[in-house]
């Protein structure tokens, strides 16, 4: 028996402007019906872009589906804020202040001569990709779009320092770019 229409206090319409796009997060619920042979998920969702400068905001919503792939997009939104200064939402002041008091001090010996550097710096800057069995290094995207996704380690490839005049640059790193 499906339930009648529901009253008009228990819709709300939003515009678009407010809303930002959801991604589903965590399985909730997975059953299966041996009569209809049909599986049945519930996933919890969360807002997509939850960066720094992300807007959106979790309202506890969820997406059910029988067919839905993990990584499809969601057709759903969730709420966007649009006020810098509520709590739940740090700002950037917030933020680098947090980095100041709780971020780590580290300290290298003076001889040290691996040093830190961005992921991004340390492809752009020479290093390279090597698969089993091949001698010639790929260099890799700074974005490291050219990179295996597979998401498990196989042993197939591994990334390596330039062999070039660069290798001693990349090895001692660019202590700006973390």
């Amino acid at each position: 028996m499906l339930p009648g229409k529901p009253q008009l206090e228990q819709i709300r319409c939003v515009r678009a402007d407010l809303t930002d796009k959801c991604e589903a997060y965590r399985l909730m619920v997975k059953t299966y019906s041996t009569f209809l042979k049909v599986q049945f998920k519930v996933w919890s969702t969360r807002p997509l872009h939850r960066e720094m400068r992300g807007r959106g905001v979790s309202v506890g919503s969820f997406f059910c589906s029988g067919h839905w792939i993990l990584g499809e997009e969601l057709d759903i939104a969730c709420l966007k804020n649009l006020d810098n200064t509520l709590h739940a939402m740090r700002n950037l002041d917030q933020i680098r202040a947090m980095i100041r008091h709780y971020g780590p001090t580290v300290f290298f010996h003076p001889g040290e001569a691996y040093l830190l550097s961005s992921v991004s710096w340390f492809f752009k800057h020479g290093a390279l990709l090597y698969r089993k069995d091949d001698s010639v290094g790929l260099a890799i995207d700074s974005e490291g779009f050219n990179l295996p996704r597979r998401g498990t380690n196989d042993g197939e490839y591994w990334i390596n320092l330039p062999t070039d005049g660069h290798k001693e640059k990349v090895k001692h790193g660019n202590l700006e770019s973390p």
